[in-house]
């Protein structure tokens, strides 16, 4: 027989527990990432008009984006980019693990990573297919 956990009293076996936390916390709008919690759908809404009104930039980002997406924008045109690929990106695609968004543009490929507390854009990854990408909130 499996192995038993106590919840309020009751024994119960593991897969339950699993289940029946698995169960509330997809309640919440959330779900599970290895020990972290990735809130969706409910939230995403305002945590985007608040990620367009607030990104920021450092220098440094500013190069790693002409890097990985091997261009070479000035900085308003990398900000308009980012901008519009925020803009045009559904809600659903918009997920928040730990403390960072991650926002999965499919028409262009790419993830951009921006921290939640600074609002400060951390990278742009190119992804081959965003639909089975680890942050990606459609599986």
């Amino acid at each position: 027989m499996g192995k038993k956990v106590e919840v309020r009293d009751k024994e119960i076996s593991i897969q339950e527990f699993i289940d029946f936390f698995k169960e509330k916390l997809n309640k919440r709008g959330g779900k599970i990432l290895g020990n972290k919690q990735t809130r969706t759908d409910l939230d995403m809404t305002e945590s985007k008009q608040k990620i367009i009104e607030n990104i920021c930039y450092t220098e440094l980002v500013y190069k790693r984006i002409n890097k990985k997406l091997t261009v070479n924008y000035s900085k308003e045109q990398i900000e308009m980019f980012i901008a519009k690929i925020l803009k045009e990106t559904n809600d659903k695609f918009f997920t928040k693990t730990g403390k960072n968004y991650y926002i999965i543009n499919t028409k262009n490929n790419i993830r951009l990573t921006i921290n939640s507390n600074t609002y400060r854009i951390i990278t742009v990854d190119k992804i081959k297919d965003a639909l089975t990408h680890p942050s990606s909130n459609l599986r």
